[in-house]
């Protein structure tokens, strides 16, 4: 009888060990998938995150980016560079002033693009573009570089656009009336004004602001009329300003010394 008993219970384990409840063999299953979806995943991730690390590579190289963020240093090297290069250093330092590079790289190449057209005497070329920025650029800082590009080309190599003779007629007596006759030539085609830089206190005249506008090679007479009050000396600078737009001017000035005596004076010319 004990033996049967001992054998019923052994059974019995058995059984229950045999017949194991579905949903905990379901359960271990579905964790067993989603650990395997889940190491999938991740390598796909990986995958992924790869490809379009060698796509975006691919990409810069094969469309490189504008010329921006260039720095100070860069610019340097740069200019030491196309200082040999007359041919290509305009176009390499215009795609840096064009490019979304920021104002203190764009400025440096602006006055670096000036200093090399003095060097390869390309300045009519460069000052034509940077007029283009002077009129269009909205950045002040650029527009600027601009302006300061075009005075220092000016001042290496000025523009001539015309020139001028003064001449006094008249017996320089007081009481009686004489005449500053200026004559102006243009060279090219010009606007601009004659004048007085400076009048004694006592020193009138009939009109001392002329307007002009002249076609190259044309030349013109402007008359300044004055009677003197009293003997002594009189110190006038004439100034003729010429220019040929806002950003190119030249100007001729003459400095007269006026000696007013009694039995007729003289004139005297000086150099400012």
């Amino acid at each position: 009888m004990r033996k049967f008993i001992v054998l019923v219970l052994i059974a019995s384990l058995l059984l229950m060990c045999a017949e194991k409840p579905e949903s905990e063999y379901q359960s271990e299953q579905s964790e067993k998938s989603n650990l395997g979806q889940l190491n999938q995943s991740e390598q796909m991730n990986e995958q992924s995150e790869e490809q379009s690390f060698k796509s975006a590579e691919e990409g810069a190289s094969e469309n490189p980016s504008p010329k921006g963020n260039v720095s100070g240093n860069e610019i340097s090297e740069k200019l030491i560079e196309l200082s040999s290069q007359p041919e290509g250093y305009f176009d390499e330092l215009k795609e840096i002033i064009e490019s979304d590079a920021d104002s203190a790289a764009k400025e440096d190449a602006i006055i670096g693009m000036a200093e090399l057209s003095i060097a390869f005497n390309d300045t009519e070329r460069v000052i034509s573009y940077l007029k283009e920025i002077a009129y269009n650029e909205e950045n002040d800082t650029v527009r600027t570089a601009a302006y300061a590009a075009i005075d220092l080309i000016r001042d290496y190599k000025p523009i001539i656009l015309g020139d001028m003779v003064v001449d006094v007629e008249g017996e320089l007596k007081p009481g009686v009336k004489s005449v500053i006759v200026v004559k102006v030539t243009a060279f090219s085609d010009v606007t601009g004004t004659v004048s007085f830089a400076r009048l004694p206190k006592d020193f009138e005249v009939s009109n001392p602001y002329y307007k002009l506008d002249l076609d190259a090679g044309e030349e013109k007479e402007f008359r300044f009329e004055f009677t003197p009050k009293q003997s002594g000396e009189y110190a006038v600078t004439i100034v003729s300003h010429l220019s040929t737009d806002r950003v190119d001017y030249y100007e001729l000035r003459q400095k007269l010394l006026l000696k007013i005596e009694e039995d007729g004076g003289e004139v005297v010319y000086m150099s400012e």
